[in-house]
C-alpha cells in the first residue's frame, strides 16, 4: 500500500490511502463519509479494487442466482449483519437482487406492504458502495452501472433499482 492508492474499504467503499507506515495507515473514504479512518496494515477491511474483467465476472454470476426471499425479519437481519461483516461484491449484488426481486414480486401482484425500512436502508447503502465501485473500475458515471448491469441481464431491468 502506498499513499494516493485507490483502495475498497468495507463499509466505507472507495476510498483513497493517504498515509502509511508498516503498522497503519490512514484511509479517506472517496463518498459518503468524511474524514480520515486509521486501520491497521493488516486489516482484513481493506482490499484492492476490482478489476474490470472481475466486475464483468461477479455480474455474469448473479445473473443466474435464483434469489429466495427470507420471510423471517430477524432472519434477514441476521444475514444482512453477516454481509456487512464480511462483504463481498457478489454477495452484496445476490442480496440487491434478491431485495429488488421481492419489490417487484410485490409491486407486480397488488400485495400490500411493501418492504421494511431495514430491507431498503440496507439495499441503498449496499448499492452506493458497490455501485461506486464499479463506475470506478468500469470508468461510467454512477448512473451508469445499473444501465451497465442491465444491458447483461436482458429479463431484469436493474435500472428500476432506484424506485426503491
Amino acid at each position: 500500500m502506498k499513499p494516493n492508492e485507490i483502495i475498497y474499504l468495507n463499509n466505507f467503499g472507495v476510498s483513497k490511502i493517504v498515509e502509511c507506515s508498516p503498522d497503519l495507515v490512514y484511509i479517506e473514504p472517496l463518498y459518503g463519509c468524511r474524514g480520515v479512518i486509521q486501520l491497521a496494515s493488516d486489516s482484513k477491511n481493506i482490499r484492492p479494487l476490482l478489476k474490470k474483467d472481475e466486475v464483468d465476472k461477479i455480474i455474469d454470476e448473479v445473473k443466474d442466482y435464483k434469489t429466495t426471499w427470507i420471510t423471517k425479519f430477524i432472519t434477514r437481519e441476521n444475514k444482512y449483519a453477516s454481509i456487512k461483516k464480511n462483504p463481498t461484491p457478489e454477495l452484496i449484488l445476490r442480496e440487491l437482487k434478491t431485495i429488488y426481486n421481492q419489490y417487484k414480486y410485490k409491486k407486480d401482484n397488488k400485495i400490500k406492504g411493501g418492504l421494511s425500512t431495514r430491507d431498503l436502508d440496507f439495499f441503498h447503502k449496499s448499492l452506493d458502495l458497490l455501485f461506486n465501485e464499479f463506475a470506478r473500475v468500469l470508468e461510467i458515471d454512477f448512473k451508469d452501472v445499473a444501465k451497465y448491469i442491465s444491458n447483461k441481464w436482458s429479463d431484469l431491468n436493474v435500472l428500476d433499482y432506484y424506485n426503491l
